[in-house]
């Protein structure tokens, strides 16, 4: 009898469902496969023959200090410079201004 937990009916459906879902999935494998990660070289180096220097080399940059991100932006950093010129000449002005209660002293 085939009442109970156990006892499972064979249907050709589900095996059939089964079977097409598991040959989609090996077609989407295969249809999104990546190459492998990894050192690939471009071309063979023959005998005697020297390989290419790489970018970090041809660059020859050597050490270059660590720039903040206003700095790389030549506009932001001559904004930011003028702002800084402004509040200079602000205070200096404050500080150079005549002030009309100010006499020699008085005692």
């Amino acid at each position: 009898e085939a009442s109970g937990k156990g006892a499972v009916e064979k249907n050709p459906l589900y095996d059939q469902v089964r079977d097409s879902k598991l040959l989609a999935k090996q077609e989407r494998q295969q249809k999104y496969a990546r190459a492998p990660k990894g050192y690939q070289p471009v071309h063979a180096i023959e005998e005697g023959e020297r390989r290419e220097a790489g970018k970090i080399i041809t660059k020859n940059r050597g050490l270059v200090p660590h720039r903040s991100k206003e700095k790389k932006n030549p506009r932001v950093k001559h904004r930011i410079k003028y702002e800084k010129s402004k509040t200079k000449q602000r205070t200096s002005y404050y500080g150079r201004q005549e002030r009309l209660d100010r006499g020699a002293y008085g005692g």
